[in-house]
């Protein structure tokens, strides 16, 4: 009987542990998606003419690459996973959404023409299920 309970606790601690692991490992995939869409604000806040937008371009495509892993990761998460992801992001993904669209509306207003430049890597960020 002293086993019995012995190996149940055991069982029990090695549950809790796993369940922190996945805590975490979708905390840090939602810290790591908050700091790329970071990453993709700076490049289109950096925009002001034809050459920062090439370059803006570049670092936005460096960034849907991590993004793309993220996204597939976070996809491959269980849906309580995905949940406290989000839940612990949420604030500062829509912030960094925010700059992103607002970024964008500034480019379209005061350059249109650099959209040429930036639109297909803004269109080829991967998104969120």
């Amino acid at each position: 009987m002293k086993r019995l309970a012995t190996l149940l606790g055991f069982v029990a601690v090695l549950a809790l542990a796993g369940c922190g692991s996945s805590e975490k490992s979708a905390n840090d995939v939602g810290q790591t998606y908050v700091t790329t869409l970071d990453r993709v604000a700076d490049a289109l806040e950096s925009v002001k003419d034809e050459a920062s937008a090439k370059k803006a371009a570049s670092e936005i495509a460096k960034a849907n690459d991590v993004m793309q892993s993220m996204v597939d990761e976070i996809n491959s998460m269980s849906q309580t996973e995905q949940v406290m992801m989000v839940q612990k992001n949420a604030a500062k993904m829509a912030e960094a959404e925010m700059r992103i669209s607002q970024a964008m509306q500034k480019i379209v207003s005061d350059n249109p023409q650099l959209l040429d430049v930036i639109g297909s890597e803004i269109q080829d960020m991967p998104k969120l299920k």
